[in-house]
């Protein structure tokens, strides 16, 4: 079966939409089995969605992709901005290894910037922080490597820029999501928070 909001197919016998959440009720025999769905042989239904898609508009970023992670794509996308603000921290630790047994305390400054971008990438989803965290490991790398003559913090670029792929990828599956489920189902069945 396609769905006709997003044309993806999906299984069969299906209410809802997992990619896109749309609300379906298919009329029993309205079109051929090969034959593509059209969209007056399906009526949107209110949002009563099995489990795993959000019967609710998702009001963050973060909400949309917890709550479709039952699909591989939404998945991924989670993991990539977790792992990243995971490096981040990684990052921030041998920083303050290294600044702890070379005497140098104005490191800490780094580390906090680290960490607290890193948690921002990570709870928040955010592009943001994910851009901050790119333009600012871009600066620290090329500080260090003038500094020390050796190419060093590349790590930290890496991570970041993961967090700016998987973040903006989210927010752009986010905002597919709510126009979909938004033209699909009137807007006075999704309440405001």
């Amino acid at each position: 079966m396609i769905c006709p909001v997003c044309a993806k197919e999906i299984p069969d016998g299906l209410t809802v939409c997992p990619i896109c959440g749309a609300a379906l009720t298919a009329q029993p025999n309205a079109f051929p089995q090969n034959a593509a769905p059209q969209n007056t042989a399906f009526q949107y239904a209110a949002p009563t969605a099995p489990a795993g898609v959000p019967a609710q508009m998702p009001t963050s970023v973060k909400q949309f992709i917890k709550s479709m992670s039952h699909i591989q794509e939404y998945k991924q996308m989670g993991t990539g901005i977790t792992i990243s603000a995971v490096v981040l921290y990684i990052c921030a630790g041998l920083t303050m290894m290294i600044g702890l047994l070379n005497g140098s305390y104005a490191v800490f400054i780094d580390v906090l910037v680290l960490v607290g971008l890193g948690l921002w990438i990570q709870l928040g989803y955010s592009r943001v922080a994910a851009c901050l965290a790119l333009v600012y490991s871009i600066f620290s790398m090329i500080l260090t490597t003038i500094s020390t003559g050796r190419l060093s913090g590349y790590w930290i670029v890496i991570a970041a820029v993961c967090g700016v792929i998987f973040t903006f990828k989210a927010a752009s599956a986010y905002k597919n999501y709510k126009n979909t489920a938004a033209a699909a189902v009137p807007p006075q069945q999704f309440p405001q928070q």
